[in-house]
């Protein structure tokens, strides 16, 4: 898990850094790197999202699991 967050970070900052770039006019915005660090980045916000929902369901069945063993 600590492995996928810092590929995620690394990610981030190199978005950032293109980013910057693209803005002082060294960079076209039509680069092939950006537009496939752009489609990383929509995988990698997917993934997260699943994640979340995931753990989500499993926090509501806790709770649930909880009340329940409480009755």
């Amino acid at each position: 898990m600590k492995k996928t967050i810092q590929k995620r970070l690394a990610l981030i900052v190199e978005l950032r850094n293109y980013a910057e770039q693209m803005k002082n006019g060294s960079v076209f915005a039509t680069d092939f790197k950006v537009m496939h660090l752009l489609n990383e980045a929509v995988i990698q916000m997917q993934e997260m999202l699943a994640e979340n929902l995931e753990l989500q369901e499993q926090l509501k069945s806790e709770k649930t699991f909880k009340k329940s063993g409480k009755e």
